[in-house]
């Protein structure tokens, strides 16, 4: 995480298509500790952190602020089931949840495909 730079977003993205990477190698190598690694992944997102701060819209607790836009008219809407960027970090790395910035607070399309993917992969029985 840079928070320098004039554009970086939060984590959710990258923890969830780890946590499907994770899944694939568990059922390829027949080892279920990486499945649970896979779980935690999805804890995080949904509030298994230091803020116990879920960024999925509507599921848990402590959300992130919203964030309305700033380009769009009109704004966008609290959307229940959207997935919030993520998390961020500050330049000595602790984890950061943002006051309604567009970097952690914002809903983009990755972070919600990952996580439904990663979500669906879970819930099968295998």
């Amino acid at each position: 995480m840079q928070p320098e730079r004039d554009w970086w977003v939060g984590i959710n993205s990258n923890l969830a298509s780890s946590g499907i990477g994770l899944l694939k190698a568990s059922e390829i190598l027949d080892d279920v500790e990486l499945k649970a690694y896979a779980q935690k992944q999805l804890d995080w997102i949904i509030g298994v952190n230091p803020f116990n701060s879920s960024n999925i819209v509507g599921v848990g607790y402590n959300h992130p602020a919203h964030f309305p836009g700033s380009t769009f008219i009109p704004r966008t809407l609290v959307l229940p089931g959207a997935v919030l960027n993520g998390l961020g970090g500050d330049h000595d790395d602790p984890p950061i949840i943002g006051g309604g910035d567009w970097q952690i607070s914002e809903y983009w399309t990755p972070m919600v495909a990952y996580t439904l993917w990663l979500m669906a992969e879970l819930s099968e029985d295998k």
